[in-house]
């Protein structure tokens, strides 16, 4: 089993990353996942119908560089341009290799997922230039312009064709003491 995740905040001597739930269902439960062989623990946990996200709190990773974080107003009407790194396994001897695929955020296409009382965006992905992978889940996606992450891939479809993303509003909803200068 693999997915991805992503540095976006450092504490002391831990950093933590970002990945879906689906990726910690995937791989045993909160007590197996790891992060480059080290034990990571669960901060924070969507539902993986709904918020598909996770937050990992990991020791001793401080060479990981941090991402920066941004929520899309939900005005934008104009279609992104966005960059999607993923890990994937490769051939027989299942290689794990990291890919950046290209694509656009369908603004028009966007949905919501409901959680309790709260609403998050999902988005539609269009991918341009190569496609996504399994192990894909988690991976971030990038606003080309700026490089801020705007969220985190949680779907594929059409054989990597297209896939689906959630917001980066909806980490704020799964983990509310979040420190306010990550977003």
């Amino acid at each position: 089993m693999i997915g991805t995740g992503f540095a976006f905040h450092r504490e002391q001597n831990f950093t933590y990353l970002l990945t879906c739930a689906h990726v910690v269902e995937d791989m045993g439960g909160e007590n197996n996942v790891l992060v480059n062989n080290i034990p990571a623990e669960i901060v924070a946990i969507g539902d993986i119908r709904n918020f598909d996200l996770a937050v990992l709190r990991v020791a001793e990773i401080d060479h990981i560089p941090l991402l920066k974080l941004t929520i899309l107003s939900s005005q934008t009407e104009k279609n992104l341009n966005i960059k999607i790194c993923g890990n994937y396994l490769y051939g027989e001897e299942k290689k794990m290799l990291r890919q950046t695929v290209e694509g656009m955020i369908e603004t028009s296409q966007k949905t919501m997922v409901v959680q309790s009382t709260e609403k998050a965006t999902v988005w539609k992905l269009q991918i341009q230039k190569e496609r996504l992978r399994r192990g894909y889940s988690g991976a971030l996606v990038v606003d080309s312009e700026t490089g801020l992450v705007l969220g985190v891939a949680t779907n594929i479809e059409k054989d990597g064709e297209q896939g689906a993303a959630i917001s980066i509003e909806a980490l704020r909803k799964i983990w509310p003491e979040i420190p306010l200068e990550n977003i």
